[in-house]
């Protein structure tokens, strides 16, 4: 796909008490951003926070964890 199609940036919530992040969420796609508009107004979301879970790699060639952030 051509450079700039691909809709990125970061958000700013309208109900900041809702968003739980330590930094505003950034969002690398159309559809991401719709779910963030649809978590910050949507009334029963009560908190949402986005990249909020890290998931270990395993090396399967050493068998161990490493950290790829």
């Amino acid at each position: 796909m051509p450079k700039g199609k691909f809709r990125q940036g970061v958000f700013t919530p309208r109900n900041r008490d809702k968003y739980r992040g330590k930094t505003l969420p950034i969002y690398r796609s159309g559809w991401e951003l719709k779910f963030f508009r649809w978590c910050d107004l949507n009334e029963n979301v009560t908190a949402w926070d986005s990249e909020c879970v890290i998931i270990p790699y395993l090396n399967p060639l050493t068998k161990r964890y490493k950290d790829i952030l």
